[in-house]
């Protein structure tokens, strides 16, 4: 494979998703970043029993806090999520599902399972995890190249082959 082809790949696959992912109330179009962040949330919530952090989010998607805050304020600007100071620690803010959020949290699940399935279509199941595990290794991969690259004499094998 020539060099640069993940690389354009990935690159490819970004700019070929949707940037919105439509109407969930009337007139008011959700981002899919919007989408993804609702659906974590939701998740979150049930795994943990309680309001999600932001710290908590953020570990849970790999995204920055800089960028899911982004997100979190579209997301209060039109009533889906709203903040407030934690009664069990009063230097965190816990991130709390509106009832219009639950309104639509079947569509939310929709919307990104419909994602999903669009992403994997033609792909043997069986392929999947393999997928999977190689789409989490280039995405460490693509964070230790941002911070640095891997450490200092740990030989780090090519997927691109060399042409010769």
């Amino acid at each position: 494979m020539p060099q640069g082809r993940i690389a354009g790949l990935i690159r490819q696959i970004n700019s070929a998703l949707p940037v919105d992912a439509g109407s969930l109330f009337e007139g008011d179009t959700l981002s899919f970043a919007q989408v993804f962040v609702l659906e974590e949330l939701f998740a979150l919530e049930r795994a943990v029993g309680a309001p999600a952090s932001l710290t908590a989010l953020a570990r849970r998607t790999g995204l920055s806090k800089a960028a899911i805050c982004e997100t979190l304020k579209g997301l209060q600007k039109r009533g889906y999520v709203r903040a407030r100071i934690s009664r069990a620690d009063n230097r965190q803010k816990e991130l709390l599902l509106t009832a219009r959020a639950r309104a639509v949290e079947g569509e939310v699940h929709r919307r990104i399972a419909g994602l999903d399935r669009t992403l994997c279509a033609g792909i043997a199941r069986e392929d999947l995890g393999v997928l999977e595990r190689s789409l989490r290794t280039i995405l460490k991969n693509a964070k230790g190249a941002r911070e640095g690259g891997p450490p200092a004499g740990q030989a780090v094998p090519s997927c691109t082959k060399e042409e010769t």
